[in-house]
């Protein structure tokens, strides 16, 4: 009895392994075979078996697991940083377009990145929160457009 229950630790002691090398990317059977020192036929057998299919399956699920969580980490942590450097972004952005000393064309980029956070504005229309002409184009409301143009027309950029 004791020879049997080594035989099964020995054979999941390989088991174990097989699924390392395949995971790491080694397919190859001859390869797998001279690497667990066993025969191919053994490596062919073994990945036919249910047990091994469904161990096999099992690692790969926590694989997949273990980098959503690291994804959904990094994720998190990158939203914390933005969220932090958010403020200075938008003042910053603010500065320029007030900035008399900076050149139209790079305060009115700096208006429009301002527009574009507003929400009421072409730019963001894959919000669904704007309007369209015959043509398809993006347009914004009759109101919004003659505050745009009068703050426009405030600065050296609409004549």
């Amino acid at each position: 009895m004791g020879s049997v229950k080594r035989n099964r630790l020995e054979l999941e002691s390989v088991i174990n392994r097989l699924i390392e090398f395949e995971n790491e990317g080694t397919v190859d059977v001859d390869e797998l075979a001279r690497l667990l020192d066993v025969r191919p036929l053994a490596i062919r057998g073994w990945r036919k078996d249910p047990y091994y299919l469904s161990r096999l399956e099992d690692v790969r699920l926590k694989a997949e697991k273990k980098t959503e969580r690291v994804v959904e980490s990094n994720t998190r942590s990158i939203k914390l940083r933005l969220a932090e450097y958010c403020d200075a972004a938008i003042e910053t952005v603010v500065q320029i377009m007030k900035d008399d000393k900076q050149p139209g064309r790079t305060r009115l980029i700096a208006a429009a990145e301002v527009l574009d956070r507003d929400g009421r504005f072409a730019k963001v229309s894959r919000l669904m929160n704007v309007t369209a002409d015959d043509e398809g184009r993006p347009m914004v409301t009759d109101d919004v457009a003659k505050t745009l143009m009068a703050a426009l027309q405030k600065t050296d950029m609409v004549q």
